[in-house]
């Protein structure tokens, strides 16, 4: 018989990285299937599926997934250097989201001047 043992990300080991790039969590699979089921509910709620009349349920399921990450990866470096620095959490997430932030509001610009100017 076979049995796979599944480790949580806080009990995983985490790599070893460089100082800049914070604490690592292991890849995975399900949590990133549960993430696009979540997002996908969503899409179909806004496409005005009549049988999707849940679909803020997906922003919720949503939240609470990416809680658990940011958790986790407050846990590692608590556990990885005792302490937790919060300013530099939060300069590693602007450095990772801003830059397609930024991306994004340009090309909707650009489409909007394209294709809705009188919404501009």
């Amino acid at each position: 018989m076979l049995s796979a043992t599944v480790a949580s990300p806080i009990d995983a080991p985490v790599v070893a990285p460089s100082d800049r790039d914070g604490p690592r969590l292991p890849y995975l699979p399900g949590v990133d299937g549960l993430r696009a089921v979540a997002v996908g509910s969503v899409l179909l709620y806004h496409a005005e599926f009549s049988w999707m009349a849940g679909g803020y349920l997906g922003v919720e399921v949503f939240f609470v997934i990416s809680g658990y990450l940011i958790t986790s990866l407050l846990l590692a470096e608590k556990t990885r250097t005792s302490k937790i620095a919060l300013g530099t959490f939060y300069l590693r997430r602007a450095r990772r989201l801003l830059p397609a932030l930024f991306l994004t509001l340009v090309g909707v610009l650009v489409l909007a001047q394209l294709f809705a100017r009188d919404q501009v």
